[in-house]
């Protein structure tokens, strides 16, 4: 899930399997244009596990703090992404997965 794809499609609903990538099960695969760890961007987060590539890979990483003052930058998008962000959170506290992990 991306904010550009849900400014583009106002039909797109989220679920948990856009919050909950490769931390949740071992040894799922990330498939191309996916993501590892955007919860970091939404919510107050801890990593716990690891990643490895098994095959030739790139890597891009986004600052936190870069990413929160760009989105500021233009109004229109600061409110879609507060949006997101909150119904992002909401599906993280809702899910059992942090339960899960806590265990």
């Amino acid at each position: 899930a991306s904010i550009n794809h849900l400014a583009l499609d106002p039909e797109y609903t989220m679920s948990m399997e856009d919050v909950v990538t490769a931390s949740q099960e071992a040894g799922q695969v990330i498939q191309p244009g996916g993501h590892l760890c955007e919860v970091a961007l939404w919510a107050k987060w801890k990593h716990v596990g690891s990643a490895r590539a098994v095959l030739e890979s790139s890597i891009v990483l986004v600052s936190v703090k870069g990413f929160a003052e760009c989105v500021r930058r233009d109004p229109a998008v600061d409110a879609m992404a507060s949006v997101y962000a909150k119904t992002f959170v909401q599906l993280l506290n809702d899910s059992n997965v942090v339960a899960e992990e806590e265990q």
